[in-house]
């Protein structure tokens, strides 16, 4: 992949409340220093919705799911090394005959720590 490229993955995603479909779209848009590691920072933008699985599908239904945010990539260890996530969703819940319709926003923040050597 080489600087600017862009490409798009679709991904089922099983998760505790049911699966989820992901439609994500990758920009590589620089090089940048991350914890004194040389990564590609990697632009996130997609779609999230309910997927059927196993048991029928998520209990819980997303009507709009966004997620975008940035992912450093270091390939020399050949892992993620950091990620900042937004995710934005409507949910649809039908509990005691009455649609609930809450707002999820959530950010995640994720960070490698260390790593080591398998025995």
């Amino acid at each position: 992949v080489k600087l600017g490229e862009s490409w798009s993955k679709k991904r089922e995603i099983a998760t505790g409340a049911g699966n989820m479909s992901a439609d994500m779209h990758y920009t590589f848009k620089k090089w940048e220093q991350q914890g004194g590691r040389r990564c590609a920072c990697i632009e996130t933008t997609g779609d999230i919705a309910g997927a059927p699985g196993p048991t029928g599908g998520m209990p819980v239904k997303i009507e709009k799911g966004k997620l975008t945010g940035e992912i450093w990539f270091d390939p020399e260890l050949g892992m993620i090394v950091n990620e900042n996530i937004e995710n934005k969703m409507t949910l649809k819940v039908t509990a005691a005959g009455q649609d609930i319709t809450p707002q999820l926003n959530q950010r995640v923040h994720m960070s490698l720590l260390d790593t080591t050597s398998a025995p």
